[in-house]
């Protein structure tokens, strides 16, 4: 088949809870995934691959060594492989995630952000 139709919004119920990515998609040997963020999710980073983060409804925060970020519905963000991050959220938040399907983290031991 030449396409496949994605309704996001319905594929929420698939996700089985906070950190647990469903694939929702391949555009070559890139994965699309659905997570619900919820809580902190550990320090850690790509080591080969940059890694895109869209919120779809929600809230985020993402601490790097030296500052947060935030972002709400519809705002993305590109972390750039080999680059120490931490992904969070006060309340349940449903984040599209971009990156390689071969993609590992490395977890790693960072101090609070300033």
């Amino acid at each position: 088949m030449g396409y496949r139709k994605v309704t996001v919004k319905k594929s929420i119920a698939d996700v089985k809870g906070p950190w647990t990515p469903i694939v929702v998609g391949m555009v070559e040997d890139y994965e699309i995934k659905l997570v619900v963020f919820e809580g902190k999710y550990f320090w850690h980073r790509h080591t080969n691959h940059d890694e895109f983060l869209y919120v779809y409804d929600g809230r985020i925060m993402v601490d790097f060594e030296d500052k947060r970020v935030t972002l709400t519905d519809g705002e993305g963000i590109l972390i750039e492989k080999n680059t120490p991050h931490r992904s969070r959220a006060t309340r349940k938040s449903v984040i599209l995630v971009f990156e390689k399907n071969t993609i590992y983290s490395d977890f790693v031991r960072i101090g609070e952000p300033k």
